[in-house]
């Protein structure tokens, strides 16, 4: 629940950075539009299906091996 909270804290500061324009958010809001870039779409679909096959099974496995 901690790391929702954290999560949501970059956003949150954006919404500061806006309605202040202070000087010091301004490192923190270039941060923020790299992370948010299109980068991120420019990767191939396979990348993202097979990673997420990747977590679900090593998410079954330990499941199963820690019951």
């Amino acid at each position: 629940m901690l790391t929702g909270y954290g999560s949501l804290l970059p956003d949150a500061l954006q919404f500061v950075y806006f309605k202040l324009r202070s000087p010091w958010l301004t490192a923190l809001q270039r941060f923020h539009n790299f992370i948010h870039a299109d980068r991120a779409r420019k990767l191939k679909p396979l990348v993202g299906i097979v990673s997420q096959i990747l977590i679900v099974v090593v998410i079954i496995l330990a499941v199963k091996f820690i019951l």
